[in-house]
C-alpha cells in the first residue's frame, strides 16, 4: 500500500536519458553537419578548448536568471519561445503560443506546469497564483501534448544539464568533442563546439549537441536535434539582462527554492511539539493533489485528530468522491458535486482495510497525503534531542501578513533523506502550529492546508464502514 514519493531533487540524469532514448529508438539522434560552412576545417578540440568546455557548466550555474529565446521545431513552422532560465533552482519559465493562443509554462527537472497567459506577470518574472496545472515531463501516457509541448520538454530537460556548480573534468571533452568554427553572437566572438551532453549514459554513447561558447566559458547558444531536419535552438541572452533577478517555481512545483539549515534551540523545541499540539483537536482541511495524468484533485473537509478521522471531498474535472480515513483503513463514495455532505452519508461507501490485499489498488496520492495529515498527532511531545541533526529549517516566508516556517523532519519511520530532499514538508505558523503538509510526488507537489480556526464537527463514521476501517 504505497504510492510513488519523490525527493525534491529530481533525477535530471534519468529524465534526460529517457527522453533521448525515446528519440534514439527511432533513429533520430544524429546531429546534422551540413548546416554550416567554415573556412577552417573542423577538428578535435585542443586541451585549452576542452578546459573552456569544462568551465562552461560552472559559469552557467553562477549566472543567475538569464533571458532566453528558444526556437523549437514544430510541424511546418518553428515556434518561438521567450523565457527565463534560473540556473540555481533550476527552472525554465516560458511564454509561447503553440497554436491555441499564448500561455505560460514553468519547468523543473521532471515536471512541467502550465497556466493561461499573463503577459504582465511574465514580463516581471512573476507567476500568477492561480490556474496552474502540472504534469510529468515526457509523459509515457498520451496527455494530448502538441509537438511544441514535447519539444519544449526535451529542450528544457537538456538545458537542465548545462548548469552544474564547480568545474567539469576537461578529460570528459578531450577526444569526444570537435571545434567547428568561430562565429559572432550578440557582438561577441564565440567558438562553436560539437560536444556530448554531460549525463550518465550507462555505457551508451552520450547524446551530442552544438555549443556556442565565449572566451570566458559563457554559453551563448545551444542547439540539439530532436528529430527530423530542423535543430532546436536556445539563445542565452547574456547581454540583454532584464530587471528580473529571481524567478520562483509555483507551489505545484515546490515553490521558491529552499536553503536547508539544521533546526536548533527554540525551533527544535517547536518542531518536537507540533504533533502533540494536535492530539485533542481538529481543523479544517483543503487539498490540492496533482495526478500523473495531468489532472488536479482538489477538496475540502476536516481532520479530527482526537477522533483519528479525516473526512473530505476529492474532486477533479472527471471524478468526484467523498473520502473517509481512519487508522484501520479508508473508504470512498462517488458524488457529483464538490459539496461536503454532513452528516456523513450512511450508504454508497466502498471500504478497504489497511491490511487487505486489494488496498494497494485503491491507495493513491490523495490517500498518502491524508494519512500523513492524520499521523500529525501524538500523545506526548517528541524528544528534541532525538530530532537534533534530523530536523531542518528549509525556508521562512510571509503570506497575508502572517509569518511561516517550512521545516522537515522524520515522522512515523520515514526513510532517511538528505536535508531538503524529504518526501514531506511541514509549514508552521508563528505560533508553531501546523499550517500545511506538502508531499513530493512524481506528478508534482501535493498540499493539504490546515485551518485551526475551523473546529471539526463530530464525525460519526457509518457503522458498516467503521467495521472495516476502524
Amino acid at each position: 500500500m504505497s504510492t510513488e514519493l519523490h525527493s525534491t531533487k529530481r533525477s535530471t540524469v534519468i529524465l534526460i536519458m529517457v527522453g533521448f532514448a525515446i528519440i534514439a529508438a527511432v533513429g533520430l539522434i544524429a546531429l546534422r553537419t551540413d548546416f554550416f560552412e567554415s573556412a577552417e576545417p573542423a577538428r578535435n578540440v585542443t586541451a585549452e578548448e576542452a578546459a573552456l568546455l569544462a568551465e562552461m557548466r560552472g559559469a552557467n550555474a553562477g549566472a543567475g536568471v538569464v533571458p532566453v529565446r528558444m526556437t523549437l521545431p514544430s510541424g511546418d513552422s518553428p515556434v518561438t519561445v521567450d523565457g527565463y532560465v534560473d540556473w540555481e533552482t533550476p527552472l525554465v519559465y516560458a511564454r509561447y503560443d503553440d497554436g491555441d493562443g499564448p500561455g505560460l509554462v514553468q519547468a523543473i527537472p521532471g515536471l512541467s506546469a502550465s497556466a493561461p497567459d499573463d503577459e504582465e506577470a511574465f514580463a516581471a518574472g512573476e507567476a500568477p497564483e492561480e490556474g496552474w496545472k502540472v504534469r510529468p515531463m515526457l509523459p509515457q501516457e498520451d496527455l494530448g501534448l502538441s509537438p511544441a509541448d514535447k519539444a519544449l520538454d526535451l529542450v528544457s530537460s537538456s538545458v537542465f544539464t548545462l548548469g552544474s556548480p564547480g568545474e567539469d573534468d576537461a578529460v570528459a571533452f578531450e577526444g569526444r568533442s570537435r571545434w567547428e568554427r568561430t562565429e559572432v553572437v550578440d557582438g561577441v566572438e564565440v567558438s562553436v563546439f560539437r560536444a556530448p551532453i554531460l549525463v550518465e549514459s550507462g555505457g551508451a554513447d552520450a547524446p551530442e549537441a552544438y555549443y556556442w561558447v565565449d572566451e570566458e566559458g559563457g554559453l551563448r547558444r545551444f542547439e540539439v536535434n530532436l528529430g527530423g531536419d530542423e535543430m532546436a535552438r536556445v539563445d542565452f541572452l547574456l547581454d540583454k539582462r532584464t530587471e528580473v533577478e529571481t524567478v520562483h517555481p509555483v507551489d505545484l512545483l515546490g515553490g521558491p527554492r529552499v536553503d536547508p539549515k539544521p533546526a536548533e534551540g527554540e525551533m527544535l523545541e517547536t518542531i518536537a511539539g507540533v504533533r502533540a499540539a494536535n492530539a485533542y483537536s481538529g481543523a479544517g482541511l483543503s487539498l490540492t493533489v496533482p495526478q500523473a495524468d495531468g489532472s488536479l484533485v482538489t477538496g475540502g473537509g476536516f481532520v479530527d485528530w482526537a477522533g483519528a478521522t479525516v473526512y473530505t471531498t476529492a474532486v477533479s474535472e472527471e471524478t468526484g468522491e467523498l473520502k473517509l480515513l481512519r487508522p484501520g483503513g479508508f473508504a470512498a463514495r462517488a458524488v457529483d458535486s464538490d459539496e461536503l455532505r454532513l452528516p456523513i452519508p450512511t450508504d454508497g461507501w466502498e471500504s478497504v482495510a489497511v491490511g487487505d490485499e486489494s488496498a494497494k489498488d485503491y491507495f493513491g496520492t490523495v490517500e498518502s497525503l491524508l494519512y500523513r495529515v492524520l499521523e500529525m498527532r501524538a500523545d506526548v511531545p517528541e524528544d528534541p534531542a532525538e530530532l537534533e541533526g534530523e530536523a531542518s529549517v528549509l525556508r521562512e516566508y510571509e503570506e497575508d501578513g502572517e509569518s511561516y516556517t517550512i521545516v522537515e523532519y522524520p515522522v512515523q519511520g520515514d526513510v532517511a533523506a538528505e536535508a531538503g530532499e524529504s518526501a514531506f514538508r511541514y509549514h508552521l505558523d508563528a505560533e508553531g502550529r501546523l499550517a500545511a503538509v506538502e508531499m513530493m510526488t512524481a506528478a508534482g507537489v501535493a498540499r493539504a492546508e490546515i485551518d485551526h480556526g475551523v473546529d471539526a464537527p463530530s464525525l460519526s463514521v457509518p457503522w458498516e464502514v467503521g467495521r472495516t476501517i476502524g
